[in-house]
């Protein structure tokens, strides 16, 4: 080997150097290092499936909220209806009270005119007697004889007690 230039002692010398820095290299360096990325290689896999089952959750939180929404929305479109059921029978019960009044000012309001035209029509009468009689006196005083207004008052006394009997 010495022909090709290759001397064996430094050679071995290499050789023993490299295998001590190998071994050294193995113990100190490789080992921790090797375990560094198997922990590495661990807490990966554990973020992946933590990564996982955050998507999970996120969407199971997902479809539980579109449920909730969904849901919030039906309770929401009761409650209006409810709501607006109320109004309307709130609305007939104002309508219902309205017309009632609305009759009772009316009955009272023809109570009310009945009562001023028999009132007016008494009055209307009690004046047409007074006429009569001014009348009648009048005539009686200028065309009746004694006798005949005895007779003619005989008769209107009559008259008037069947008029009140009637």
């Amino acid at each position: 080997m010495e022909k090709l230039g290759i001397q064996l002692l430094p050679l071995l010398g290499q050789i023993v150097n490299f295998l001590i820095v190998f071994a050294l290299l193995y113990k100190l360096v490789y080992k921790n290092l090797l375990g560094n990325i198997i922990k590495k290689e661990g807490a990966v896999k554990e973020i992946k499936k933590l990564e996982s089952r955050l998507q999970t959750e996120e969407e199971r939180l997902t479809e539980l909220k579109k449920a909730k929404t969904s849901q919030a929305r039906q309770e929401a479109a009761v409650i209006l209806k409810k709501a607006n059921q109320q109004a309307e029978e709130q609305k007939k019960e104002v309508l219902i009270k309205a017309k009632k009044e609305a009759n009772d000012l009316l009955e009272k309001a023809q109570k009310s005119i009945a009562k001023e035209k028999a009132n007016l029509k008494e009055q209307s009468r009690q004046e047409a007697i007074d006429l009569a009689v001014k009348i009648a006196e009048k005539l009686i005083a200028e065309h009746l004889t004694p006798k005949s207004q005895r007779v003619l008052v005989a008769d209107s006394i009559k008259i008037l007690k069947e008029v009140q009997h009637a």
